[in-house]
Formats: structure tokens, sequence, C-alpha cells
């Protein structure tokens, strides 16, 4: 419990709807569509606007304290919680909003005269499908173990620095962060997918600059607030990472 609410008593859980981004980068004279999976930018909601809302939709009367929970493992409790259900690519699912969330949770010292806890539980509909386990391009989705082999998402590659093994095909990166692959013909994500966002593209010139790897500050800082804070696009330090699953698409 944070030590400012001692008293807690429940935790509160919101899935944010996030929608897939696609940005331009124009690179050699051609223009290229990019992926920005959700998770990977800010989704444009303060803040202050979640707590507001907990106050005025949640809480039932004023006078009672919430304090943002960053330790807990939200995928899991928004799943126990009931908000949401595991994927069997175990990625969490939220109503229309399929995998397109950020969850974010608080403490709060109201006591909820009902608890929602329950048992972990999978979307129905993956009983009989398996689209996502034939889209993955490494293979790490199991049929024998409902937990991915995070030794083959490409996600574990392409979100720490270092060379990609050589057993991930050039074919099979498709956004700058993460992957879209097993989420993108997932029946559950339809909806969600029909509600994607387009950025301001990136010019030849920013292009140009990121590959190098140094970006004149004012480049880096036009270049992250178009990609909406996309995290290595932030500091100087993020940009072998950046430069690395960015060329990975181009050379596509």
């Amino acid at each position: 419990l944070p030590e400012s609410l001692p008293g807690a008593k429940f935790v509160i859980v919101l899935a944010i709807f996030t929608p897939l981004l696609y940005v331009d980068f124009h690179w050699k004279g051609k223009k290229s569509a990019v992926m920005l999976p959700p998770q990977y930018y800010l989704p444009g909601y303060a803040e202050a606007d979640r707590q507001a809302l907990i106050f005025a939709d949640i809480l039932p009367a004023p006078g009672y304290k919430i304090e943002r929970a960053t330790a807990l493992p939200l995928k899991a409790l928004a799943v126990h919680s009931g908000l949401g259900s595991y994927g069997r690519n175990n990625i969490c699912y939220v109503g229309d909003m399929g995998t397109c969330i950020t969850l974010v949770a608080y403490f709060t010292d109201y006591e909820f005269p009902e608890d929602h806890w329950g048992e972990m539980k999978m979307l129905d509909r993956c009983e009989k499908c398996r689209l996502c386990m034939e889209q993955c391009p490494t293979q790490a989705i199991r049929e024998d173990d409902f937990v991915i082999d995070v030794a083959r998402c490409i996600t574990l590659y392409n979100e720490i620095e270092g060379n990609f093994p050589d057993w991930i095909e050039p074919g099979a990166h498709n956004a700058l962060a993460g992957c879209m692959r097993c989420q993108l013909k997932c029946p559950a994500n339809r909806a969600a997918l029909q509600r994607v966002g387009r950025l301001a593209e990136i010019t030849e010139a920013e292009t140009a600059q990121i590959l190098s790897c140094h970006p004149e500050q004012s480049v880096r800082e036009a270049v992250c607030a178009k990609l909406r804070q996309f995290g290595p696009a932030r500091s100087q330090e993020g940009m072998p990472l950046f430069v690395r699953n960015l060329s990975a698409l181009l050379e596509r």
C-alpha cells in the first residue's frame, strides 16, 4: 500500500481506449506506413482527467482519496476484476475496445459494497479459434501452454537494445515497437481496429536525421511530438532502439 494512503481498501481499474495509430515515414522517395500500437504512446488522457472521472462517476461521495497504483500487474488485475478477459495470445481484451487499451489503477480508501474479484478467464470465442497462433510469425503462441513462449516473442526483442536474433525473419517486423500480428485479424478486435488513427507524417529530412542516430534536438522533439511522445523518441539514449526498429521496417 502507498505510504500516502495506508488505509486503502480497494483498487479501481480503468481501461482507456487507445487506438492503433499509423504514421507515414518518407524515405528515399517513398512513403511507408508504419504502425504504432497502443501502450507505446501517450493516449492524450491526462492524469487529472482520469482522477476527475473517478471522483465524478465512480466514488459515491466526496471526501475519499485515491492514489495511483504503479507497481501492480495491470493485465492480470483487469482480468481478475472482470473488466477484461485474456485472449489466447495472453493479451487483455476489454469489450469493444479489444486490445486497444491503456490500463491504469488506483488505490482508494472507499470500501465498495461489492468485490468483483474472480478467477482468470479466457474469451469464449478463443476456445475454438486459432487465428492468433496461425498469424504469429515466430510461433510464440502455443497450443499446449496458455502462457506464450516469451523468448520467441518479437515484442521482447524490439523493446530492448541490441541486434535482432537471426531466427527472426526480416518480414516478421511490423510495428515501431511491439507486435500486432496476433491482434490484427483477431475477431475480438474487429470493432476496435475500425477506429484506427493517423499521425502527422515524418518528412524525408526528419527520417534522415533519425536514422543518423544523432538528430538535432529540435528535430527529435518535433518527431517525438508527432509520435505522441513515443518512448524511444523522447531522449537521445532511446535513439539506437528507435533507429534499429525503424530501419527494420523501412528495409521491408
